[in-house]
């Protein structure tokens, strides 16, 4: 269970539920960070995030991104910074 884990921290969300808001994220449990690209194509970093809510949507079958978004990354606690790259 460990090792599943371990090899899936680092990855970005590829079986998800299709999203009208985001293309892709990429969240870092150890660090509690997570990436979003929109579909605008305007990429944001979020620091100081769920690490509970990042390993809960990492094991999830069933994940939406849009979920994930609206009720993880807008909590008063997370910090954005737009990127650039």
């Amino acid at each position: 269970m460990f090792n599943a884990l371990f090899q899936s921290i680092f990855a970005g969300a590829h079986n998800h539920v299709n999203s009208t808001c985001a293309d892709y994220i990429s969240v870092d449990a150890i660090n509690g960070t997570a990436r979003v690209m929109f579909n605008n194509g305007v990429i944001y970093n979020y620091t100081n995030v769920s690490r509970r809510a990042i390993i809960k949507f990492i094991h999830d079958d069933a994940r939406s991104m849009g979920k994930f978004v609206n009720n993880v990354l807008t909590q008063q606690r997370v910090q954005c910074k737009a990127s650039l790259a």
